[in-house]
């Protein structure tokens, strides 16, 4: 058994000791039988990712939607995103990120048109220019240089 699943075993080991000594603790009085009442709509549901590992850290070159997601979302920004919401009617509705709007289609919606905000720098100080997107862009279509991917 490797290091990293040790841990995890552990925990699991441990809820199952936890939920079967619940299960068989005493002092109810009720007879037990069917709730009536309806369970209860909505609430959060905690999704932990398990024990895979991040294929690649360059954006150009993940491909599984967890990654993209959790990694880009962290470390990247784009001319678009999506927002950090909760409401699930609103979670893929695209919004402005380091564009001024969510652009301008044209030719229809095979070019499209940005305006950058103002002010955006990298962590040299150096501006983010529209060559630094067209470059990132060109890089997803690299397949030559770009692989590891399906």
């Amino acid at each position: 058994m490797t290091s990293k699943r040790k841990p995890i075993v552990a925990v699991a080991a441990t809820a199952l000791v936890a939920v079967g000594l619940a299960a068989c603790g005493g002092g109810s009085t009720s007879g037990g039988g069917s709730s009536t009442k309806e369970g209860t709509k909505g609430g959060t549901l905690y999704y932990l990712g398990g024990t895979r590992t991040v294929e690649h850290i360059d954006p150009q070159r993940m491909y599984i939607g967890r990654d993209l997601t959790n990694f880009n979302r962290l470390t990247n920004r784009g001319l678009l995103t999506f927002p950090a919401t909760e409401d699930p009617a609103h979670a893929t509705d695209l919004v402005p990120d380091v564009a001024t709007d969510t652009g301008t289609p044209s030719d229809n919606a095979k070019t499209w048109e940005f305006t950058l905000r103002d002010g955006v720098k990298w962590e040299d100080g150096k501006p983010v220019t529209c060559e630094d997107f067209a470059y990132g862009i060109s890089r997803t279509f690299a397949t030559d240089v770009i692989t590891g991917g399906p």
